[in-house]
């Protein structure tokens, strides 16, 4: 079994990218989210959990692969599963669009994943762990969003390949920015008196097309 020795850093890193919206000085708006470098797989939890902890090789791992068989059955039946950082919960939606409630029926309501809402008492047992922040360089989309000729094209290489709509994942494939900065764009060519695009709701996830 290998050593796991987390990596010594002065805080969590994390990376600048500017969005398409602007300030009330018109100038870009940015936001950071973690560099993402850092990955810890369930094998390398449980090993580390074996190494701190004094479990068994395998016991985390096999007592998650437990909760995943028995958290599902309860949530496919309906239930509410809370654990000591988190609770689990059905999400559900309609097939179609529906104006009288007295219409619906089981067989219009559709599964559509699973939500999770953590607990205020894992968050700040996270937070007793945070030595603070460092920055990492990264690529400047900046230039990116300010290239509309580069955006416009993306936009219509991702029309293109999905038959006339996009999607965020897409759409930020093909103009090289991240799932926030492409979602921005997106959202932002939906606003205004003219739009750009229109925004629907479809199964998990939403989708844009041409107006």
């Amino acid at each position: 079994m290998r050593e796991i020795h987390l990596v010594d850093v002065t805080g969590i890193p994390f990376k600048v990218h500017p969005t398409p919206v602007k300030g009330k000085d018109g100038k870009q708006l940015f936001y950071v989210r973690p560099s993402g470098k850092l990955r810890a797989s369930a094998r390398m939890l449980d090993e580390y959990c074996s190494q701190q902890f004094h479990l068994h090789r395998g016991e985390m791992q096999r007592a998650l692969d437990v909760f995943m068989r028995a958290a599902g059955e309860f949530i496919a039946k309906g239930y509410r599963v809370e654990t000591p950082f988190g609770t689990f919960s059905p999400r559900l939606g309609l097939k179609r669009e529906v104006s009288n409630p007295d219409e619906v029926t089981e067989n219009d309501v559709t599964f559509e994943g699973i939500d999770f809402r953590f607990n205020k008492d894992f968050v700040e047992d996270v937070q007793r762990w945070i030595k603070g922040f460092q920055r990492e360089d990264n690529p400047n989309t900046r230039e990116v969003l300010q290239d509309t000729q580069s955006l416009e094209q993306a936009l219509q290489n991702s029309l293109r390949v999905r038959n006339g709509y996009t999607t965020v994942k897409s759409f930020a494939y093909h103009a090289h920015l991240t799932y926030y900065s492409a979602k921005k764009q997106l959202d932002a060519w939906t606003q205004g008196d003219t739009p750009r695009l229109l925004k629907t709701k479809m199964g998990q996830q939403y989708i844009y097309t041409e107006t």
